[in-house]
Order: C-alpha cells, then structure tokens, then sequence
C-alpha cells in the first residue's frame, strides 16, 4: 500500500487466501480480545445520556409496534437515529434494564468492526507487491491494535455510544464492499455496500462521508489514477451518494438533534473553529499517547487560551501539510490521513453545543493512526537484510515482538479506563480531578454525593457555583436540594432565588418555581408560593405538577374542597399521575368520602403502586360502613 504502483485490472480477481473457518478463528480471536480488553465494564451503570435513551425511552419498551421504536424516539442522542434506537429497543426486550446484556452486544459490535476493518485492509493490502504477502498479518496487527487503543473506550464502555461503533460498522463495510465489488467485477457487491450506507445513515450522521471516502480509496488506493476513476466507477459513486437523502430525512426528523446543534444555540463561528482546531490536535495527541482520557469535557466548552489554540494551530498545519505531501508523493500513504479527516468532518464543521469535544468522535478514526505507525514499522523492518530476507512466518514473528510490548500498554492502558467508566461517580469523579473547570461535571457529582455525603456536595456546588458558566443555574438548583434535604429551607430559598434571577440564564425555570413553591409552601409564605406558581404556568399551562403543589398549599391552608379542585384539574391532564391521584384519596379521607378514596386507592395498586395495607384496610372499613349506613 505504499509506492504507486499502476493498480490491477479491474477483472484480475484478487483473493486474499481466507476461507470460512480462518475468518471463524479470526473472528473469535478479536471477540476474546475485546472482552480480555473491554470486559471490566460488563457490569457498568447507565452513564449520563444511557438514562435518557435507555432507562427512561418509551419508545423502546415494546416491539409489537416497530413503527413506533423507529420513529418515536424522543431523547437526544437517539432521536432521528431510528437504527439505533431498534438495536436498543432489542435490548430491551431481552434484558429490560439489565446492563450487561447491552454491553455484551457492544462488545460484539466492536469485535465486529475490528473483524470487517481485518477483512478491508486485507483486501486493500493485498493490491500492493509489497504488502500482499503479509497483507492479512498487518491488517490483523491494525486491528487487534485499534481493539485496544484506549480512544475506543466510549464506543464500547459507554452503552448509547454504540451508535458510534454500529456507524463505524456500517462505515468500514461501505469501503470493504466497495473494494470487493472491483475485486471481483460483481455489482452485488456494490449492493450490499450501499445498502450498508443506507443503513449507516439510519444509525448516525458519522456516515455522512462514507461516499466521499469511497472516492478518495478508489483514487489513492485502488485505481490510483483519478480519471480512470471516475471514467470506470462514476456510476457507483451515484449509487453510494443515495445514503445522503436518507440521512438528510433522519436528521430533520431529529430536530436539529433535539435542540442542541447549530450556531444558534451559544457557540459564535470563531468560536467554534478554535475550539475545533484545537480538539482536532487534542485528538491526534490521544492517538498518540492516549493520556489523560476525560469522559466529558462539558456543556458548551470553548477554548481560549491562547499558547494552547497556537500550539493546535501548529500540530494543524503539520498534518494537513504532511497530507499534502503524501498525496503529492505517496498518494496510498495520504488516504489514511484523508480518511481520518473525513471521520471526524461531520462533528468538526457543526457546531454541537452538548459536546463541543468528545473523544468517542475517533472512534473509528484512530484505526487511521494505527495503520500508520504499524505500516510504517514494517517498512522500517524491512529496510533491514535480516527481516527482507526472513521468511513470512519469521516475519510475522518479528512484527509481534516490536507491536507486543505496544498492545500489552494499549491493553493496560484501557483496562484501567474502562474502570472508571463502571458507575456514575467514579467517572464524574474522574472527570472532576482531570478537568477542574467543568460545571457540569461538578454539580453532577454533586447530585450523585448528596445521597451518601452531604458536606461534600455542598462543596461540589459551591465550586460549581464559582465557575460561573453556563451551568450555574442547575449547582444552584442542585445546592438547593442538598439544603431541603438538610432542612435549611431559608439556604435553599435563597439558592433558588439566586438561580431565577441569575443573569443571562436560558434555562427553563419551570422546575425551579416549583421547587421555590414548595420550599415557600414549607415556610407558611403560602402567598408567595402562589406566585411562583402563577410563574410557572406561564411558562407551562399545562403542568401537572404546579396544580398539585397548587393543591397542597390548599390542604397547608385548611382548604379541602379547593385541594379537590385542582387534584381533579391534574388528573384530567394526566390520569395515572401516581401523585395526584394518592394525594386526592388522602384529600378524600379528610372529607370522609370513603368509597371516592378507595376508589383511587384500588386503581393505584392495580396500576403496580404499593398502597399500606393498613391504610388501604382502614378505607375498605369506613368504605363498608359508609355503604351500610352505620356511618353518619
């Protein structure tokens, strides 16, 4: 794959020597590797966005319906990626909310884009005299290597992130297809790689180039001459380019991902692009040396400082300029730049306000990397007598004794990771100690200490709070619940307050009126409690919850058939609101309508609520009186 050699005839076949029990062995290899890697995650909490597209996706519940699992979903990283919330929605009808059955078949999904990135260097290494004979020894080093590499951690740890891995999938098979079906001179091949795009581009928008990348491969690669290229295959390239309708329709579906991309939404232009440049030499570093990893870097994180975004600027221009010159030079060698490139295209040129830098977004694009470092170890190998004229067996011996030590460090390397990753705490944590300016980060952990160590979550917000950014407005919020629970409501009116009326806040305050209600409602300042709530049906008229706080402040106020009014109110809204409906029964026994209560008791116990017997066996009596007439 390295000089220019003029490429085959399109009608040679070129066969890579595989039969089906080698790519059985082959392929159970890489499973085991992955879980020798990977495999301290298997029981891992839902992280961070899991909760949402997982634990609390309805659309995924049932799969009697398979239009609604492919369009319902409303969650922001599954919405508008009908694919992807089907392999969830599978999930779920096997393993309910049972984690290690989703990382099991992440798992598979990663030895499964290691297997098909095998099969396309194989193929593609065989077109080169150089590499053909040890064509399926380096593709099998490349992928064993990107297994490892500590940058695909998320794709596999990270349970929603298979979109990355499912994408990567579908990606890698566009290109292996693509190159079989020159291979071979068969058009069902180009097929089967276009059916790939199209199910790539229901998966995730990290396909988007995929057609492009089919271009670059038959231009450096395989055909090697650009107007031959497009003489033979302009057709084929028509045909993959068919993937962009498709994913053009899923992504307006997904409501410019559910509110959260476009310059729109906080992010100017300039900073953006600095943020970019600076995330895209962030990305080549961890390709490197894949130290320290951050799980998160934070809402709306822009980079400023200056030497940073210079030495980025630096490391930029070096690659592209060594792109530049391979193409000019050594145009196969060039395709593994350009590839990585076109990987990380999508995400560099939008803006995506939720994750501004993510380090799953190399996923796939780290295998480029990797290519290099070990083609270019073989060919340094090879400058030596010794090794030139070694056997391939004995050639193949000393490439694991140079890539040994690497993969034992890559392996290490991820093993350690993949712990953090296992619970919500230890990753918040992590990401606490190696990003200290990261809001979100501090007043999530913070949520997750208030259950076990209170102190320290008032700390969290605290220093949440002192970053003042973005987030600021929710380590109020967050501060304010650690208080309630402590029982220090005037400190939690306070930090509620200060979270209204905190300056340039774009956050929905709708929860936070309420919670200041109740807190309000708590200090017998019933009047400015309904104030509040008035605030919060502006904001939302049809809220369930302000009626019900509304109809506590009724009961705090001795007003039992006004608490009526608005639990009758909210349930008419919403039926099965559990709340509503068991504060109306407790409304109802005050008043002593018996079999009104019971009534709402019953219903809630068939719904699966659990009612107090005592309670419920207190009801049925007065209830059975009542009916007799022994009651007055």
């Amino acid at each position: 794959m390295i000089a220019n050699q003029t490429a085959p005839p399109v009608s040679e076949p070129c066969s890579d020597g595989t039969s089906i029990r080698s790519n059985v062995w082959l392929g159970t290899t890489i499973l085991l590797f992955v879980v020798l890697t990977h495999g301290g995650s298997l029981h891992g909490e839902f992280l961070l966005d899991d909760t949402g597209a997982i634990a609390d996706n309805k659309s995924i519940r049932s799969l009697s319906s398979l239009g609604a699992v492919l369009r319902d979903a409303e969650f922001t990283t599954v919405i508008g990626r009908p694919l992807l919330n089907l392999s969830l929605a599978l999930n779920y009808a096997c393993h309910r909310l049972r984690p290690e059955g989703y990382h099991a078949v992440n798992y598979v999904l990663h030895a499964s884009v290691a297997f098909m990135l095998f099969s396309l260097l194989s193929r593609v290494l065989s077109l080169f005299p150089d590499t053909r004979a040890a064509s399926r020894s380096l593709a099998f080093a490349i992928s064993l290597l990107w297994c490892a590499h500590p940058l695909t951690i998320n794709g596999v740890s990270y349970i929603v992130q298979r979109g990355e891995s499912l994408a990567s999938l579908f990606y890698v098979t566009v290109l292996w297809a693509f190159v079989k079906g020159v291979q071979t001179s068969q058009r069902r091949w180009f097929a089967i790689g276009v059916l790939a795009g199209w199910l790539g581009g229901l998966t995730k928008e990290t396909i988007a180039t995929a057609p492009l990348a089919v271009i670059a491969l038959d231009m450096l690669v395989v055909t090697r001459d650009w107007r031959e290229a497009l003489r033979r295959h302009w057709r084929v390239y028509v045909s993959f380019l068919s993937l962009w309708p498709v994913l053009a329709m899923c992504m307006l579906s997904s409501q410019a991902r559910a509110g959260t991309v476009g310059y729109e939404m906080g992010i100017s232009v300039r900073e953006h692009v600095q943020t970019q440049v600076w995330a895209f030499a962030r990305y080549l570093q961890l390709s490197v040396w894949p130290q320290p990893l951050i799980f998160d870097y934070g809402g709306g994180f822009v980079m400023t400082d200056r030497s940073a975004l210079a030495l980025a600027t630096a490391v930029l221009v070096v690659f592209v300029g060594l792109v530049i010159w391979l193409l000019l030079r050594k145009p196969a060698w060039a395709f593994l730049g350009v590839a990585v490139c076109l990987l990380l295209g999508p995400t560099l040129a939008v803006p995506i306000v939720s994750q501004t830098v993510a380090e799953h977004r190399m996923y796939l694009a780290v295998a480029g990397v990797v290519s290099w470092f070990v083609l270019g170890l073989f060919f340094l190998l090879r400058r030596a007598s010794w090794f030139a004229s070694a056997s391939l067996s004995r050639q193949s011996l000393w490439l694991v004794v140079c890539l040994g030590p690497v993969a034992i460090l890559l392996v290490l390397l991820t093993r350690d990771h993949t712990r953090v990753l296992v619970t919500n705490e230890s990753m918040w944590a992590d990401t606490v100690q190696k990003q200290p300016t990261n809001q979100r980060a501090f007043f999530t952990l913070a949520k997750i200490r208030a259950k076990t160590d209170k102190p320290a979550a008032l700390q969290l917000c605290g220093q949440a709070i002192d970053l003042q950014g973005r987030y600021t407005v929710r380590a109020f919020e967050a501060r304010a619940g650690v208080w309630i629970e402590l029982g220090q409501l005037e400190k939690a009116l306070n930090d509620l307050t200060q979270a209204i009326h905190w300056p340039g806040n774009r956050l929905s305050l709708l929860g936070t009126y309420q919670t200041r209600a109740i807190v309000l409602r708590d200090l017998d300042r019933h009047d400015e409690a309904l104030l509040d709530l008035a605030a919060a049906e502006a904001i939302d008229p049809k809220s369930v919850e302000t009626e019900i706080i509304r109809a506590s402040i009724s009961v705090a106020r001795h007003e039992p058939m006004e608490a009526l009014r608005f639990l009758n109110k909210s349930l008419e809204r919403d039926p099965e609101n559990f709340t509503a409906r068991y504060r109306r029964a407790s409304v109802l026994k005050s008043l002593e309508r018996w079999p009104e209560a019971l009534h709402d008791l019953r219903h809630l116990r068939r719904g699966g609520y659990r009612i107090e017997k005592s309670l419920l066996q207190e009801v049925e009596q007065h209830a059975a009186d009542s009916s007799d007439g022994s009651h007055p």
